[in-house]
């Protein structure tokens, strides 16, 4: 029995009895006991303090509900455990480190599959794994995916790495900065999005961490006593740990009676927003990637302004009072605007954002037929900073931030293949083949040389491009001639000429409760009889963008679309509206039902499957063949269907008119008024609300109601003098600028990816890259510790002392003795002197007095201090300072 088996004996003395006991245990049971027997009391105490704090991330970070997520704490607790056995392991680094692997693997894929589908384990790994290369591929495509699978894959990796890191570096090193480090930016930065939540766990942690600061100590202390021979007590390992928690309670304590305040400054707050940059832009592509995922820094109940709406199941809708509108006209409230549609949900594309100051217009007066303008006074009843309506805000007493999608742009090559060129709108298309067969015909030529074909005709001067450009280009597009270093004309960026379109909308600063803020807007009075008589003679800029759906949409969903507008007879656009809106008010309404798989579009899941689900638990006897689902899955089959019919239409999210509450002159909207709608563009009409959703009464929009006395309009705005307003014409000047840089982007974005060369492999590289480096690491580790089998402790460190020195600019000369060389290191890192010498000293006496040093003296330490010291060396050398370089120079 060890002598480390005292920690395990009362009286901290051997047991004869306790031995009689272990030689009864089976062969198993006694391997174990042994290993146990052999770990000291100080790794006990290092491997219990770590446990909590990883409990106590692993607990916050349930506590904070990221999701649907499964609990991280046995895979902490795994990964936390297997560091430990293999630090106590003697098999070899890269050893261990494949294993790591193998186990992390296996452990990821069974923690993080329990949300994934599948009779068993294996069945739901397999199912996890298809599910998130499904992710990859919607990631490298930028579609939207709201699947919480691949989310909870790579929570269980990171939680499988951070446990394993930090034991491991805590046991190697004997340094409790990396955990403390490590863990706490994790627990910080998930409390950071519920502050003044969840403290509990932090101060856990705050207790474990100070504890293990003075445990460490204590222990590094120590094992320098026992190299030393210095004797000391054996309770001053648990006087440590005592005084270690005393010292954090206390530091707890303070922690709670302080008051909680904001200490930072502004100079301080931009710094940070410049420090979290690139975290934050992340955002955008975690926002579609992740939209199924609910985390706990959602805005609340005055927010829908999410860029991404991602299909999902049942939903609770309350009636807590959110604000007060007061308005002549009853009106859908719209606070986002989303224009692509994908299986997985609605992206609202955003091409620019400018900031705009109170009382100044925020678009042009819109001169569609049957406008009307109306002053608009919201009073919120939660601390918010979103601005309603957006889309139709004309102008706001407070300054915004307006985003803007401008009209669309494309890139065409003037020369090569012509097959990139399918994709392009059909007239933008028509433009380009003319003006390709034109520059064909007027490229100089031999006499008796054939006429070139389109894929090999050569590039012309730009001036002779500009003519012919000038002479065949519509009028609703424009075009920028991209030339090359020879003065040639090698493509065209396209523009397509319409306005610039509000679709997102939010108030500079947040708003407290119960302020107001007016919004100048123009509604539409148009009665039926006056759509009706609209016809589908839409602008470019509309057909564009508002008529797209995906190569993926289910054919089921166009037959549908088909058969709806032919047994009504349907021939006009309004028609068309009116058979579509009838076919889906004549469904059921239910927020309770399951919501698509991640493979299975949306719009299909809505129109074909829900028919399978029970009737709502409110309306029990409705029917259940029906169609079923909220105002968002109705909205969404609203528009989808519209677009199929060849009808421009778009998706809304926002509120309801709500409640109008007539003794006070306003309406009330509520959690429940939170809605979803189809617009669709009339020609010569514009953007018209559309109600598809039943249960929903249809707006009247000629309907006035009485409104009691509000504050005051906005005299600045609509007094009709726009031409003559110089803030007006700047910010117009302004926006245009903006949105032509934009389309020059968009549309060099576009020439790029048509082309062979392009990194259309980009995303598998960023997957490769690392699987490349870590393998390369992997095998650079394994042939480095592979090189120093056989050799003695001393050996190992002096060759490890020589290779670091190499790397770092310290190269040992070949008539250097190891003395010498130990010399060299002191005197560029007098901090590593004593322990380089003692390294060499210890090699010396293997080598050549062939006496074995392991028995006495420790060497491994000894190399951790040379090469922090050459580390502190080679980074003095770069910023050349340091009293230590200036002591070698002057040597």
């Amino acid at each position: 029995m060890s002598t480390a088996s005292r920690v395990l004996s009362p009286g901290g003395g051997p047991s004869s009895k306790l031995d009689e006991r272990e030689r009864r245990l089976p062969a198993p049971a006694r391997r174990i006991l042994d290993y146990l027997n052999e770990v000291s009391l100080a790794d006990w105490i290092t491997l219990g303090l770590l446990g909590v704090m990883l409990v106590s991330v692993g607990w916050s970070v349930q506590l904070a509900d990221w999701g649907d997520l499964p609990s991280l704490l046995p895979t902490l607790l795994l990964g936390w455990a297997a560091a430990f056995i293999a630090h106590r392991s003697p098999v070899p680094v890269y050893v261990k480190i494949a294993v790591a692997i193998i186990l992390g693997f296996a452990v990821i894929m069974w923690q993080g599959s329990i949300l994934a589908d599948g009779a068993n384990v294996a069945d739901r790994a397999r199912d996890a794994w298809d599910r998130f290369w499904a992710w990859i591929a919607v990631a490298r495509e930028g579609g939207v995916s709201a699947d919480t699978v691949p989310f909870a894959l790579m929570f269980m990796f990171a939680s499988w790495v951070t446990a394993y890191t930090v034991t491991a570096l805590t046991f190697r090193l004997r340094n409790p900065w990396a955990p403390v480090v490590l863990l706490t930016v994790g627990l910080l930065n998930n409390l950071s999005f519920r502050p003044g939540q969840y403290e509990h766990t932090f101060f856990i942690f705050i207790l474990a961490a100070v504890a293990l600061f003075a445990h460490l100590t204590t222990v590094r202390r120590t094992d320098r006593w026992d190299a030393e021979g210095v004797s000391y007590p054996n309770s001053l390992r648990w006087t440590s740990m005592r005084d270690g928690l005393l010292f954090g309670g206390i530091v707890v304590a303070i922690t709670v009676l302080l008051p909680l305040v904001e200490v930072r400054s502004d100079r301080l707050n931009s710094a940070w927003d410049v420090v979290k940059s690139p975290i934050t832009a992340l955002e955008d592509p975690a926002n579609r990637l992740l939209s199924g995922v609910d985390g706990p820094g959602d805005e609340g109940a005055l927010d829908v302004r999410d860029s991404v709406l991602s299909f999902g199941g049942s939903i609770t809708l309350t009636p807590e009072p959110l604000m007060w509108v007061t308005s002549r006209y009853s009106r859908m409230l719209p606070a986002r605007v989303y224009d692509e549609y994908t299986s997985a949900g609605w992206l609202a594309n955003s091409n620019v954002s400018q900031s705009v100051t109170a009382r100044t217009e925020l678009t042009q007066a819109p001169d569609d037929v049957g406008r009307q303008r109306v002053d608009m006074l919201v009073q919120p009843l939660l601390d918010t900073n979103m601005a309603l309506p957006v889309g139709g805000a004309y102008a706001m007493d407070r300054d915004v931030e307006v985003e803007y999608l401008v009209p669309a742009s494309y890139g065409a090559p003037l020369t090569g293949g012509s097959g990139s060129l399918a994709t392009l709108p059909v007239d933008v298309r028509d433009f380009v083949f003319e003006l390709r067969f034109a520059l064909r015909d007027a490229a100089p030529r031999e006499r008796g040389e054939s006429v070139p074909t389109l894929s090999s005709q050569p590039l012309i001067d730009a001036e002779v491009v500009s003519e012919l450009v000038e002479q065949l280009l519509p009028e609703d597009l424009g075009a920028e001639i991209i030339v090359n270093k020879d003065g040639l004309a090698q493509s065209l960026v396209i523009n397509r000429v319409g306005p610039i379109e509000q679709v997102g909308l939010a108030l500079s600063e947040t708003l407290d409760a119960d302020r107001l803020y007016t919004v100048t807007s123009y509604v539409s009075v148009a009665d039926d009889a006056e759509l009706a008589a609209s016809l589908d003679d839409y602008p470019g800029w509309v057909r564009d963008r508002y008529l797209q759906l995906p190569s993926t949409l289910p054919r089921e969903i166009r037959e549908l679309s088909s058969q709806i507008i032919r047994d009504a007879g349907a021939k006009t656009p309004h028609e068309k509206v009116q058979a579509i809106k009838e076919f889906l008010q004549s469904q059921e309404y239910s927020l309770e039902i399951e919501g698509p798989s991640p493979t299975v579009d949306g719009v299909y899941y809505f129109l074909f499957q829900t028919q399978n689900e029970p009737c709502p638990s409110d309306k029990p006897d409705c029917d259940v063949d029906k169609i079923k689902g909220y105002s968002q899955y109705f909205g969404s089959a609203g528009t989808v269907l519209l677009r199929a019919a060849g009808v421009p239409a778009r998706m809304i999210s926002g509120w309801a008119s709500g409640d109008y509450v007539e003794s006070v002159g306003k309406f009330l909207i509520r959690d429940k008024h939170r809605h979803g709608w189809t617009q669709v563009y009339y020609a010569d009409y514009g953007w018209i609300d559309v109600e598809v959703t039943p249960a929903q009464e249809d707006l009247d929009r000629t309907q006035v109601f009485s409104v009691e006395p509000s504050g005051a309009a906005i005299p600045a705005i609509g007094a009709g003098s726009d031409e003559d307003d110089p803030l007006f014409l700047q910010d117009i000047a302004d926006l245009e600028r903006i949105a032509s840089e934009a389309r020059e982007r968009q549309a060099q974005d576009q020439l790029n990816a048509q082309s062979p060369d392009s990194g259309a492999s980009y995303s598998g590289w960023l997957i490769a890259i690392p699987v490349v480096i870590a393998v390369a690491l992997v095998a650079l580790m394994a042939a480095w510790f592979i090189s120093l089998r056989g050799m003695s402790k001393a050996e190992r460190s002096y060759t490890n002392m020589v290779r670091v020195g190499r790397a770092l600019g310290v190269k040992r000369r070949r008539w250097q003795t190891p003395m010498e060389f130990a010399a060299e290191i002191g005197r560029l890192a007098p901090g590593a002197a004593e322990e380089a010498m003692l390294i060499a000293i210890e090699y010396d006496r293997r080598r050549y007095a062939r006496r074995d040093p392991d028995a006495t003296v420790a060497v491994s330490g000894n190399l951790r201090k040379v090469l922090f010291g050459l580390l502190g060396y080679r980074i003095r050398v770069i910023g050349s300072s340091g009293p230590e370089l200036r002591e070698s120079r002057g040597a």
